[in-house]
């Protein structure tokens, strides 16, 4: 009886532990705090506009930031080449979103989904208007301390 009384215990709580997942892409789970693995400094891994991989389109183009830096204190930097954006982000939506508000004059605050948040990886899409057509913009981030 105590046998199965522990296999039922056991059960349920792996079944709670993989359920957690706030993510689509993952974690599943984590120990670290969404805010720990968030605020970091992050490289272009990749950049998708409705699935395609449009990286080189964007870099050839100018508009790719060579790193992004994400405070504790809620402010980022984006590094182009000679030049650095800065801002303020915070979460929204349970944390499931993030909002960017740039400090340059005239921008405009964007909000995007959080995919995936791991220690070395994040993905955030945004809905973006291209001629009038919505379209879905997925930043692949990588850890700039991470080594593949």
């Amino acid at each position: 009886m105590k046998i199965k009384v522990f296999v039922l215990s056991l059960f349920v709580v792996v079944a709670g532990l993989t359920a957690c997942g706030k993510y689509e892409e993952g974690p599943g789970l984590s120990l670290r705090s969404k805010k720990a693995r968030f605020v970091n400094t992050w490289l272009i891994e990749a950049i998708e506009l409705d699935g395609k991989n449009v990286t080189a389109d964007i870099a050839s183009a100018g508009g790719l930031f060579n790193e992004v830096e994400f405070k504790e204190d809620g402010s980022y930097f984006e590094r182009y080449t000679g030049t650095t954006d800065k801002g303020k982000w915070e979460f929204a939506d349970g944390k499931e979103k993030v909002k960017f508000t740039p400090e340059a004059v005239g921008a405009v605050a964007t909000e995007g989904t959080i995919k995936k948040l791991k220690e070395n990886a994040m993905w955030i899409e945004e809905e973006v208007d291209v001629l009038g057509v919505k379209q879905k913009l997925l930043y692949k981030l990588k850890a700039k301390n991470t080594v593949y």
